[in-house]
């Protein structure tokens, strides 16, 4: 039989190397669904939906109902004020996001992003359409803002898109004023279409509010502003997600994504109008409780001696700081591992070091920060999407298991 395409070989996955198999036994705190029931005004709209028999296909782009009320949202909240006409609905923000390089990238055309990121999405949409993810380290003792002078010397002429994530998914902070103002200065100078990441942008904690860069001078032209209703409103089962975008740029999206995807599901995209037009108070609470969450889970975690967690911006993941545990239980983490499990080989990553170590002697799973690129290396993910008493189960195992070799 004749093989799959090159392309596909060579595409990072979502995941890090499989080394241990990960038990029914074993709590897993690496989810990005978030444990909150969608809220129930969009239940009923979705309900009434199917009762009305809304259930073919609608518009390509959307409903215009739903389209005018995301118009409105982006425009009251956002500052960037598009026409119906300037929204595209989807079936989930992956649709647009995988659009976008087909649309607008020719073989070997470059796209500017920055590590660590979610590699298996925004590299493979880029790597798919035939051209170059460029990916420029991050840090974590800078609040994983991008160098402006490294993205300045990494454009080249085949540089074509700029993605700007905020905030962020794995690490949770979001740009600020002056990265998201230099890395627009950036985008016009050397003319560089620009996608805008804002899915989280709801989930934001401590007053901080996103900067849309489609808002700023020279920059709505050039910007695909892109978000949609899975995180905000605990909607990632429904569907559906959406993008603004001037219609010279809409276009080609459009029909990039029209050959995969006719429409978004009809029934989603009542329930998404719920949402927006809906009570909000919902979401307020909803915010409160992550909040309560993020800081559980980052005291706790920092209360263990060389594990430091600092509190993100927004989304609901905690990236954290390993790297001066493995410094001083380095050896008697890997001694563990291979004495208890068979055949084991060590890793380079000191984060797979340690995330295997909490399987093994902890029985709990968190992402190692390595699997979202080299600049995650020393830091793992925990995800604060689920209930408390979840939680609270898989900081006593990880508290355990770093007390096990002290």
């Amino acid at each position: 039989m004749k093989p799959s395409s090159s392309r596909i070989k060579n595409i990072a996955s979502t995941g890090g190397r499989e080394v241990l198999k990960i038990g029914p036994d074993v709590h897993y705190m690496g989810t990005g669904t978030i444990q909150f029931d969608t809220f129930e005004h969009i239940h009923q709209a979705g309900i009434r939906a199917i009762e009305a028999d809304y259930v073919g296909y609608t518009d390509n782009v959307g409903l215009l109902s739903l389209r005018e009320a995301i118009a409105e949202k982006l425009a009251n909240e956002n500052h960037v004020h598009y026409d119906p006409d300037e929204i595209l609905v989807t079936s989930g923000s992956s649709e647009i996001l995988s659009a976008i390089p087909h649309a607008f990238m020719e073989p070997g055309d470059e796209a500017i992003m920055f590590d660590p990121h979610y590699i298996g999405h925004f590299s493979a949409i880029v790597e798919l359409a035939s051209g170059i993810p460029i990916i420029l380290p991050t840090n974590g003792d800078n609040n994983w803002q991008p160098d402006l002078e490294m993205v300045e010397a990494a454009v080249t002429p085949r540089t074509k898109l700029l993605f700007m994530v905020s905030p962020s998914n794995p690490v949770g902070s979001a740009l600020s004023e002056e990265s998201v103002r230099g890395l627009c200065e950036i985008a016009i100078k050397h003319d560089l279409y620009v996608i805008a990441d804002e899915l989280y942008e709801r989930i934001m904690f401590d007053g901080k509010k996103v900067i849309s860069p489609a808002s700023l001078p020279g920059m709505r032209e050039r910007t695909f502003t892109i978000n949609g209703f899975s995180k905000a409103y605990g909607m990632t089962g429904w569907r559906v997600g959406y993008m603004g975008a001037p219609r010279e740029l809409l276009q080609p999206v459009h029909r990039a994504r029209l050959y995969v995807g006719i429409c978004a599901p009809s029934i989603s995209q009542y329930a998404a109008l719920a949402a927006l037009t809906g009570p909000q108070e919902p979401l307020a609470a909803m915010l409160s409780e992550l909040d309560r969450r993020r800081h559980y889970l980052c005291s706790h975690l920092s209360a263990i001696e060389g594990i430091h967690a600092p509190l993100q911006d927004g989304t609901f993941y905690s990236f954290v700081d390993v790297r001066e545990f493995m410094r001083e239980k380095g050896d008697k983490v890997r001694k563990v591992l291979l004495s208890e499990v068979e055949g084991y080989e060590i890793p380079d990553s000191i984060a797979q070091q340690f995330t295997d170590f909490m399987i093994v002697r902890g029985r709990v799973y968190l992402s190692p920060g390595s699997s979202f690129g080299t600049a995650g290396e020393g830091w793992f993910r925990v995800s604060g999407a689920s209930y408390m008493d979840h939680l609270q189960k898989g900081i006593e195992r990880i508290e355990e298991a770093a007390a096990s070799i002290l």
